[in-house]
């Protein structure tokens, strides 16, 4: 019955890939609106960024598609603490610097076709910068500079910051991931 299980979870989980992939680069596609994917959940623990991640893995290792994997979760278990990419500069510093260029602060990772940018340094503001329309224009500036890829934006739950709400506003797809029961 496990190995049912498990398999149902896969199978699950590959559909829910494939809708996402069809929607950022299928017929009708928007490059620049329709690669940007929020995943997000209601609280904290309830798998997002663990679904981010193995999202953005399992994408890049198909081989087909380019995966930008964004932390835009400024929480201190956010991806990037697991990464040991905490003290990397990232989004929220391209926010408040808008001389930098994205190019020099995203990261390779050892799977060739998956790439993260980091949250950043400026997290003590990010309530401040995540409600700027500077936010706003780079979130849309690199979906659509980088259009050859699926852009995951790590969000925070949406009970703790209001970040998801603005994120909603500007981005093509989103995934509401739920704790089971």
């Amino acid at each position: 019955d496990l190995c049912r299980f498990r398999f149902r979870r896969l199978a699950e989980f590959r559909l829910v890939q494939r809708q996402i992939l069809r929607a950022a680069f299928g017929p009708g596609a928007e490059p620049g609106f329709s690669n940007l994917l929020m995943v997000t959940s209601a609280r904290p623990g309830e798998g997002k960024s663990f679904m981010s991640v193995n999202m953005a893995g399992s994408i890049a290792r198909q081989g087909d598609n380019y995966v930008l994997l964004v932390d835009a979760d400024s929480k201190r278990d956010s991806i990037c603490y697991s990464l040991g990419l905490a003290q990397a500069r990232g989004l929220l510093d391209l926010a408040s610097n808008s001389k930098l260029d994205p190019s020099g602060l995203i990261v390779q990772t050892p799977i060739d076709k998956l790439t993260i940018l980091p949250v950043g340094r400026e997290r003590e503001r990010s309530a401040e910068l995540f409600s700027t329309k500077e936010m706003t224009r780079l979130i849309q500036s690199l979906g659509r500079r980088y259009s050859d890829r699926l852009l995951i934006l790590d969000a925070p739950p949406c009970l703790s910051t209001s970040d998801p709400a603005l994120l909603a506003q500007v981005v093509g797809q989103i995934l509401f991931v739920v704790e089971a029961d």
